[in-house]
């Protein structure tokens, strides 16, 4: 199995992407997400030499592409798209994600170089399952990201019947936990329910790339995380 680690889990650790990676450096990861949430991050985007011969040495790099935005078509949009394409030979990404609500037009996305996929999203979206076939019938080349904190905000059931549906389009899962709805929380603080729901996950064949929320002194819950994630995956 392929284990990987989002940038997004530390942004409140380490502000700069460097120091990031530098921190997830540490855990022997397979693979790293790039997390570049904001417009800003992409336009200004700069990593060590030293950070970019890293991550190509690494089985699965994937790039998250902004959420702040909205994919148009528009230059703005299309100049952006151009840019993390720009981006992803950099590192070897080996698709880029984006959350569906925010793409109003996907000719640009799937004109890119890289494997585009959408995930499934939470309940104030309103981007149910229903909306995710419209879209992957109407663009059968976007791949499926299945998101296991997204679903709790509906049902914890909910997980299972997104991969049941979505199976054969999944190209990666974003694993996290959720407290008392608060979501991308520690899966090894989380609801036994939901632990349990989600060990079919060790069974699949695509890489599983952590995707939480620390904050600067949690180090110690993050180090014991990764440990208990490794154990579940087994």
């Amino acid at each position: 199995m392929i284990l990987c680690f989002a940038t997004g889990s530390i942004y409140r650790m380490y502000k700069s992407l460097d120091k990031q990676i530098e921190y997830i450096k540490r855990f022997n990861f397979d693979g790293i997400e790039l997390t570049i949430s904001k417009v800003k991050h992409v336009r200004h985007f700069k990593l060590k030499k030293s950070n970019i011969k890293y991550l190509k040495t690494l089985k699965y790099n994937s790039i998250h592409a902004p959420f702040s935005h909205t994919f148009k078509n528009a230059a703005k949009s299309r100049n952006l798209i151009k840019k993390i394409q720009e981006i992803a030979p950099l590192i070897n990404a080996k698709h880029i994600n984006f959350h569906p609500h925010k793409i109003k037009y996907y000719d640009d996305i799937l004109n890119m170089k890289f494997k585009a996929t959408i995930e499934n999203m939470e309940k104030g979206t309103r981007v149910k399952s229903a909306a995710l076939k419209k879209i992957f019938k109407k663009h059968p080349e976007l791949g499926y990201v299945l998101d296991t904190t997204h679903p709790t905000t509906y049902s914890i059931n909910t997980i299972g019947k997104l991969y049941g549906l979505f199976k054969n389009k999944l190209i990666a899962v974003h694993l996290s936990g959720a407290i008392k709805g608060k979501l991308h929380q520690p899966l090894s603080l989380s609801n036994k329910r939901l632990i349990e729901e989600l060990k079919f996950i060790k069974k699949l064949k695509v890489p599983i790339i952590i995707e939480e929320n620390f904050k600067p002194g949690e180090e110690g819950i993050l180090k014991k995380e990764i440990k208990f994630i490794r154990e579940m995956l087994k």
